[in-house]
């Protein structure tokens, strides 16, 4: 019942989505097959007092097994419980909650600036190839209909709540990484830099940005691409690939000095799907 409460907190209707500063960050290992590890997940830059953050997030790859995830330590007082859903055995996808118990009036808050949310606890199968595994935020985009027609656009993507549950706050992400790797008596320099071993979209940087900014695509193998910009509207404002690329490590400008400040959605369809992540512009 706890997470169902949760659930209808943070997806609630919103009368206005604020300016905030806030940044969730996942760290970056490096490990060898077999190891067992740990991520943290952590914000920073907590502007303003919040009751509750959902982070939807995903892993690229099934070479590693998440085996807990972990919420000692974090940065919320004793006032809060963490949460993974769905329940059971953590796959490729996951929601990870922070939220006040029993939901008290008034709620407690989080004010600290930064901290740790929750820790990650994993294991490499012994038989992982060595390559680079991503721990990234779960963006989608849903259309609803409506009744007598036409229909709404549903956004799932990390979140926070402030204590009134009216106002929603869309802190920035910077995804995680693990890399895996086979260590050997060679120094080799270009340890990593061979083909990608999976699709993936990584956050845009700077960001937010002023008034261009790079966004960087992984292709395991050559295939038709298209990146797109949408601004908050879900309007195509500008189309930055469109073609078959080769496989391996791509960066593309996005130069936006006509375009007015706010948040945008950068979208990439390859062979194997597609993924979206959101940018702010800021002039």
């Amino acid at each position: 019942m706890k997470i169902l409460a949760a659930i209808v907190l943070l997806i609630m209707p919103v009368s206005q989505a604020y300016a905030y500063a806030g940044v969730v960050t996942v760290g970056n290992v490096q490990v060898e097959p077999g190891d067992k590890g740990e991520l943290e997940i952590r914000l920073s830059n907590n502007d303003s007092p919040i009751s509750g953050i959902e982070i939807p997030m995903h892993k690229t790859m099934g070479d590693i097994t998440i085996d807990s995830i972990s919420f000692e330590g974090n940065m919320a007082s004793s006032a809060f419980y963490g949460s993974v859903s769905p329940f059971g055995p953590v796959g490729d996808t996951f929601d990870i909650y922070i939220l006040p118990s029993g939901f008290p009036s008034p709620l407690p808050t989080i004010s600290a600036t930064n901290g740790l949310l929750a820790t990650i606890y994993f294991t490499v199968s012994p038989t992982a190839f060595d390559g680079i595994i991503y721990i990234d935020s779960l963006f989608t985009v849903d259309s609803l209909p409506l009744g007598g027609g036409g229909y709404t656009v549903v956004i799932k993507q990390v979140n926070a709540s402030d204590p009134t549950g009216l106002i929603t706050y869309f802190p920035d992400f910077v995804s995680g990484s693990i890399t895996i790797g086979t260590p050997t008596d060679v120094n080799d320099d270009n340890f990593n830099k061979g083909l990608p071993t999976s699709f993936a979209l990584g956050q845009n940087y700077p960001n937010p940005f002023n008034p261009s900014t790079i966004i960087e695509f992984a292709l395991p193998e050559a295939s038709q691409v298209r990146l797109e910009i949408y601004n908050i509207l879900g309007q195509s404002v500008d189309v930055l690939v469109d073609e078959r690329l080769s496989a391996g490590i791509h960066q593309v400008t996005f130069e936006a000095s006509s375009n007015p400040s706010g948040v945008y959605f950068y979208r990439l369809t390859h062979n194997d799907g597609v993924e979206t992540k959101k940018m702010t512009l800021l002039k």
